[in-house]
């Protein structure tokens, strides 16, 4: 083994233990799961409208702080009331958190929270947030680990293929985080279930789309009376894919 795989599985190794446990995350609190859903659909929102500033992994960041503070928090049972305020001011720890050009409190104020908090209410939440987290947002995200595995079975790819890829890859695995129920896989299992599945329907596309094409050509030869060739229907070598899906079988540490 290389240098460069033997850190590479120790990274991997170390993330997968410090990944966090979001199960049962509104267990504790009053807040419907409908709820939960249209916050995260509106995390999306939010900072698609700031697309050069913030990354896919300041939404995972926002989410999952969301998730551990609904889990974490020891005060009163938290109710539908307290959802967009926590949102906001989730937002903005990940924001500062991951972000080189942070979204502003004004903006979070301004715009986002149209008024209806001050600044002052959004920062006395941001305190009470990280107060239940201990203080400790550095935490691997789904995102990170889904990254860490394209990596390591992609290398540097840069093909129209690899990029179609992961641009799906991503967006299922931001709207498998509306669904209260994935809290209770872990985040490693869901990133490589993702990009598997993905994977999978990609190639699937090809072929059927190759399909299609071969049925095309035979009604064209049958109606012009030509032989049918079929070396055409050799699949082209896009990717050498080596997933193994370890994650199925790794034990809750």
């Amino acid at each position: 083994m290389c240098i460069r795989d033997r850190y590479s599985n120790d990274l991997e190794e170390n993330l997968i233990r410090r990944q966090p446990d979001f199960s049962n995350a509104l267990a504790k609190t009053e807040i419907r799961a409908s709820l939960r859903a249209k916050m995260i659909d509106w995390v999306i929102e939010v900072f698609g409208n700031y697309p050069d500033t913030t990354s896919h992994n300041t939404f995972f960041v926002a989410v999952h702080v969301l998730d551990l503070y609904f889990k974490n928090y020891k005060g009163r049972r938290l109710k539908d009331g307290d959802v967009h305020l926590v949102g906001i001011a989730a937002m903005l720890i990940a924001t500062k958190y991951e972000d080189i050009m942070q979204i502003s409190l004004r903006d979070f104020v301004d715009k986002v929270g149209h008024k209806k908090f001050t600044a002052e209410q959004i920062k006395e939440k941001e305190w009470e947030i990280l107060g239940a987290l201990n203080y400790n947002v550095a935490f691997p995200t789904a995102f990170q680990l889904f990254e860490k595995i394209m990596y390591k079975n992609f290398q540097q790819d840069n093909t129209d293929g690899y990029s179609e890829i992961k641009s799906s890859a991503i967006y299922l695995l931001k709207m498998l985080y509306l669904d209260v129920k994935f809290l209770n896989i872990q985040p490693y299992v869901i990133a490589t279930s993702v990009l598997c599945y993905t994977i999978k329907t990609y190639f699937f596309g090809i072929i059927e789309q190759l399909s299609q094409n071969n049925r095309q050509r035979q009604v064209i030869a049958e109606q012009e009376n030509i032989p049918v060739s079929y070396t055409h229907l050799t699949l082209p070598t896009i990717y050498s894919v080596q997933i193994s899906v370890v994650a199925v079988s790794l034990k809750k540490k």
